[in-house]
C-alpha cells in the first residue's frame, strides 16, 4: 500500500509537538453505511478526526441548493453566504470543499447511540483527557482552556484558523435550530454524554457541550439544550 505523503508530513510535524502524545494518522470504515473516516491517537484515547456523517431520521444536515451549500448566520445583519465565497464586508467564507464532510447534527438523546459499534459518545471526564494532554497541564477547567488553537483544524474563514498539533481537525460546523443552520464557520459545538449538574442539581433537559470558537484559543465545556442539533466527534471504546 502506497504511504501518502501528506500523512507523512503531517506525522512528522506531530510528533515535533512537545506534551503531546500522537500517532500516525489511521482510517476506520463505518459498517452500517460505508463512510470512511480519519482517526487519531492522542495520549491512550482513540478519537474519529472528523464528524459523524451517519444518517438517521433525526439528524439534520446543511442544506445543498443547486450544488452549492449555502450558509446563515445568526449575526446582526442577517445575511446569507455561499460557501467559498465573500459577503459585502469582504469576510472569506468557509471553503465548499470542507462542507462536504461537515457531517450532521444530531439532538442529545440521539447523539448517545449514532455512533458505531466498537466506538461512543465521549463523557466530559473523556474531553478533559483530550484537553489534558494537548495542554499539558494536570489540571483542566471547564472553561479557559487554552488548548482551541490546538484543536482547531486550519481551514476554518478569513485565515483565522489554528495550527491543529493535534491532529484532532475542529474547524466551525456551527450548530442546527429547528430551521436553520447558525454560527457556521464561527464554532465548533460537540456533545459529551454527560449532565449538566448546577451545585447539586441535576439540570433537565440540558447537557454538557464542548464549545470551540473561532475568535479565541479556548474550549469550554458547558451546557446546552437537548433539542438543538450539535455535532458529534466518536471516542473508541
Amino acid at each position: 500500500m502506497k504511504t501518502n505523503l501528506f500523512g507523512q508530513f503531517l506525522f512528522v510535524m506531530l510528533l515535533m509537538v512537545p506534551g503531546i502524545a500522537i500517532t500516525q494518522d489511521n482510517y476506520f470504515t463505518d459498517p452500517r453505511d460505508k463512510e470512511v473516516y480519519r482517526t487519531v491517537t492522542i495520549g491512550s484515547q482513540i478519537w474519529m478526526a472528523e464528524n459523524l456523517r451517519y444518517k438517521t431520521k433525526e439528524s439534520k444536515v446543511l442544506k445543498n441548493k443547486k450544488n452549492r451549500y449555502v450558509i446563515f448566520y445568526d449575526h446582526s445583519y442577517k445575511t446569507a453566504r455561499t460557501c467559498g465565497e465573500k459577503d459585502q464586508y469582504g469576510a472569506q467564507n468557509i471553503s465548499c470543499k470542507q462542507l462536504e464532510k461537515n457531517g450532521r447534527y444530531y439532538e442529545w438523546e440521539e447523539a448517545n447511540t449514532v455512533c458505531p459499534e466498537g466506538w461512543h459518545l465521549p463523557s466530559e471526564d473523556e474531553w478533559k483527557e483530550l484537553f489534558r494532554v494537548v495542554s499539558g497541564d494536570s489540571e483542566v477547567k471547564k472553561s479557559n482552556n487554552k488548548v482551541g488553537r490546538e484543536l482547531k483544524s486550519v481551514n476554518w474563514v478569513d485565515g483565522d484558523s489554528g495550527n491543529d498539533p493535534s491532529g484532532f481537525s475542529a474547524f466551525g460546523s456551527g450548530w442546527a435550530t429547528y430551521r436553520n443552520i447558525k454560527d457556521l464557520g464561527y464554532k465548533a459545538i460537540f456533545w459529551t454524554s454527560s449532565n449538566e449538574i448546577i451545585g447539586s442539581k441535576v439540570i433537565k433537559g440540558y447537557h454538557l457541550n464542548v464549545t470551540i470558537a473561532r475568535y479565541n484559543d479556548k474550549a469550554e465545556i458547558d451546557g446546552g439544550m437537548d433539542g438543538y442539533g450539535k455535532s458529534v466527534r466518536c471516542i473508541k471504546d
